[in-house]
């Protein structure tokens, strides 16, 4: 079965992709001024996209950089820069439409790429938006600033409709043949039309320190909209005195449904733990349990142990080890070993859209090799008798039944992204022999 399912990537992958347009300059140069006028929102937009599009940097890095010194509104422009990228497929099909973008420079490509998507997906005022992009193309290319203005106003005046379902969710075409190994046509259009919508932001609430009712009240005085497990109305949530005295931390729902499968007991390994979600909620579901929260990277067990000392959180410790190499000092030690194993990320394109036009059919066969290993030192960790639950981040059968079936799983669970408004999860149980 694992064969024919990689034959069959192999030649999904030789499909045409749509290409994304990210070509060098053949424009006029950018016009120099004795005095630099303040970047603009938007300009700042276009200048992510061509860091993660052109320079293949993550959108989340790409975000936390470029506004890590800025006084611009990061909320406006981090669901620009993650709007685009959600509909990118689409908002190239719309502009290629009305214009021929092959001269043009990646900075007017993604200035009328954010323009297009204010205009088609938001509540913008779109006069103020053609201005706008208008005035900020000009600034830099005057020579093009005419043709930004007649591009803008024709897609103002009305849009085609998208081709195929490729174009009209963004998703490229291999991936909709792979999903098509696993779900009917409906349950793929749901998948997608539910990854093109800004994911929700839920918290787990950290009932050591509060009780859900009181934090629900506590956040309505820091005027945040809250039913204790979804976030509304605030752009940056960790500057709450709420959230820095460690009431509660962002965790995705899925996740807390993994925690949730299993009651905690005893010693618990975590053993791809950062950012710590999971170790932290069985810490506070079971006080009494030992847990031991393992990364490869030290940085990130230096984020383990910030989050640790501000949830006020005694019952687990990180240490640096590599989930794909079998160390014998954990041998038999553990009575449930957690595997939320590294995966391709397909059921979180809401939130990271750009992995999407990153991601190769040849990457799933090497990270399902990768997540069988992570899987078979798991079950050496785990005691006789032990529980072992194997979880991923994806929609993608491959890393999900296929990974598991020869351990004869007592328990699976597919979360698909339009459910519980969370991320694409895969959670299974396995017993280790006694």
């Amino acid at each position: 079965m694992k064969k024919d399912l990689e034959k069959d990537l192999e030649k999904i992958s030789a499909v045409k992709k749509l290409p994304i347009k990210n070509l060098a300059p053949k424009n006029p140069a950018p016009k120099k001024t004795m005095r630099e006028k303040p970047i603009t929102e938007k300009e700042l937009t276009a200048e992510i996209l061509t860091d993660i599009l052109r320079d293949k940097k993550y959108n989340n890095l790409a975000l936390k950089y470029a506004l890590r010194n800025q006084k611009l509104s990061a909320a406006f422009v981090t669901e620009c820069v993650n709007g685009v990228l959600r509909n990118l497929l689409y908002i190239d099909f719309v502009i290629e439409t009305y214009a021929d973008v092959k001269k043009l420079t990646p900075f007017v490509m993604n200035m009328l790429r954010g323009a297009v998507y204010q205009s088609l997906f938001t509540k913008s005022c779109v006069s103020a938006v053609v201005s706008d992009t208008v005035s900020a193309v000009k600034k830099r290319y005057p020579g093009l600033s005419g043709f930004t203005n007649g591009v803008l106003r024709n897609i103002a005046r009305g849009v085609p409709k998208p081709p195929n379902a490729s174009v009209k969710y963004s998703v490229p075409q291999w991936i909709l043949d792979y999903w098509g190994r696993s779900f009917d046509s409906e349950t793929i259009e749901k998948i997608c039309a539910a990854q093109n919508r800004p994911p929700a932001l839920s918290i787990c609430a950290n009932t050591l320190k509060i009780s859900k009712n009181d934090l629900i009240d506590l956040l309505k005085l820091e005027n945040i909209e809250s039913d204790g497990l979804y976030i509304k109305n605030t752009s940056d949530i960790t500057r709450k005195d709420s959230f820095k005295n460690g009431y509660y931390y962002i965790m995705d729902i899925s996740s807390m449904k993994c925690v949730e499968s299993f009651e905690p007991r005893g010693v618990i390994f975590d053993l791809c733990a950062a950012p710590g979600g999971k170790s932290f909620y069985a810490a506070i579901r079971s006080p009494g349990s030992r847990i031991f929260s393992f990364d490869i990277h030290p940085h990130k067990i230096e984020l383990l142990n910030k989050t640790k000392k501000r949830l006020g959180i005694k019952n687990v410790t990180a240490r640096l080890n590599d989930a794909t190499v079998f160390n014998p000092e954990l041998e038999n030690k553990a009575d449930i070993v957690l595997a939320d194993a590294p995966c391709s990320g397909l059921g979180t394109l809401a939130k990271k859209p750009d992995i999407k036009y990153k991601l190769t059919p040849s990457d799933l066969v090497s990270l399902a090799g990768l997540q069988k290993q992570i899987l078979k030192n798991a079950l050496r960790y785990a005691k006789p008798g032990g529980l072992v639950v194997y979880s991923v981040c994806a929609v993608s059968k491959l890393e999900t039944t296929e990974i598991v079936k020869d351990y004869k799983p007592v328990f699976e669970k597919t979360i698909l992204p339009f459910e519980y408004g969370s991320q694409g999860f895969y959670i299974a149980h396995i017993l280790k022999d006694l």
